[in-house]
């Protein structure tokens, strides 16, 4: 670690603590990725800084509409130190709270390092967090920012309701302006770079990270008996998880079967479809070591997201990784955001994106050997645990903060 260099990670992912009582309270669909690219980053994080400093308020839905409680409690972080802060997580001023109790942890942390170098690492383009840090930096000359981009924030779909359509034009119009203030950045894509009007800033892609949690899944658990083709993910149709069901039924194979996990707007289709096909099968929404457990018993694992649309662009889809790790073969489309050495080490669609063509493709893969399918499985799981584990991804913020900002 470089001499005197002091980081705070600014995050919301879900502490041990009260993981539970996030799960049950929840109404809406639960930021399982990127809970676990925090986590990931946190890893890292702390192999390298072990002073590492952490200040989290976790990202949950509003009350009363995604979130069935009006308060998210303080929770320990153990072995971390820092704070996972309680507030009041009611609707249109949630936002406004977290802001305050921001500003005062950090202006609390900074005052502590007597003058030395201070770099707070952002997660998320949320305006609220952004401000807060930014004026902490206008206050402290010591403070460096480095925001790690996820996603952009004209391309995670307008919200529903006068008051998130409100927040939502908002924060489009307010983050190129907050933009300008960041130091560095970490992005998913390279593309974003760009976008955002940051190629003369510092700045990597991590596009994911190998996370421990998927380790703790067993390694040895049984295939199912039938040929299975599983998809574990958010059920919309801009994704193309209908052309994954449609394209299964014209397999017309009885000695296979398809499931299908998650939420979204598909889910009532999917429903409907899986009592007249019994080989489709529906679990609805499942725990993340649940999904883990089905992506090791699973023959193949999809995902027909299709390049169509500018935000493939600059999207990374967490299941990638996730994925390989499981050890299972892996079909994708081909997407610009993800990078082009990933394709050795999984089958793909590059140019057909037909329902009939994916539907062949599948019939294809599966007709292949089981040892076949393992072989691919295996490759694709050494290469992430090999090349994107957390270690190694994280290295490159650290190069960020050692070589561009101190």
């Amino acid at each position: 670690m470089t001499k005197n260099v002091h980081i705070c990670f600014l995050s919301g992912f879900f502490p041990d603590s009260i993981y539970q009582e996030i799960l049950s309270a929840s109404t809406y669909n639960m930021q399982h990725a990127a809970n676990k690219l925090q986590q990931s980053f946190l890893a890292g994080l702390s192999f390298y800084y072990p002073d590492l400093y952490i200040i989290n308020a976790p990202f949950v839905g509003s009350f009363p509409k995604r979130y069935n409680r009006l308060f998210v409690p303080k929770a320990t972080m153990v072995p971390f130190k820092g704070t996972s802060m309680g507030f009041l997580n009611l609707t249109g001023i949630k936002q406004p709270i977290i802001k305050r109790k921001i500003t005062r942890e950090l202006t609390l942390w900074v005052n502590k390092l007597n003058g030395e170098q201070a770099i707070v690492i952002v997660y998320a383009l949320i305006t609220s967090r952004m401000e807060a840090v930014i004026n902490i930096k206008k206050r402290f000359p010591n403070v460096k920012i480095i925001q790690i981009v996820p996603d952009l924030v004209q391309f995670m779909g307008t919200p529903s309701g006068r008051l998130y359509h409100y927040y939502y034009r908002k924060n489009c119009v307010r983050t190129p302006q907050l933009v300008k203030e960041i130091d560095a950045f970490i992005l998913l894509s390279k593309y974003m770079a760009q976008e955002l009007g940051i190629e003369h800033k510092p700045h990597d892609v991590i596009e994911g990270i190998a996370s421990d949690l998927n380790t703790e899944v067993n390694s040895s658990m049984p295939k199912f008996p039938a040929k299975t083709i599983l998809y574990t993910g958010t059920l919309a149709e801009r994704y193309g998880v209908m052309n994954l069901v449609h394209a299964f039924m014209l397999l017309n194979d009885a000695d296979s079967q398809l499931i299908i996990c998650g939420s979204g707007d598909s889910e009532s289709e999917i429903k409907e479809l899986s009592v007249k096909c019994p080989n489709i099968v529906f679990k609805g929404s499942i725990s993340n070591k649940e999904a883990l457990d089905l992506q090791k018993r699973a023959s193949l694992l999809v995902n027909p997201r299709t390049p169509e649309g500018d935000f493939t662009r600059f999207s990374f889809p967490s299941k990638t990784i996730e994925y390989f790790q499981s050890g299972t073969p892996t079909l994708l489309y081909r997407l610009p955001g993800i990078p082009e050495e990933y394709y050795q080490y999984c089958f793909s669609i590059e140019q057909d994106f037909s329902v009939e063509f994916l539907s062949k493709t599948l019939e294809k893969i599966l007709s292949l050997s089981h040892k076949e399918l393992c072989n691919k499985g295996e490759m694709a799981k050494q290469f992430v645990l090999k090349n994107k584990n957390a270690i190694k991804q994280v290295e490159k913020l650290k190069n960020i903060i050692e070589i561009e900002l101190v």
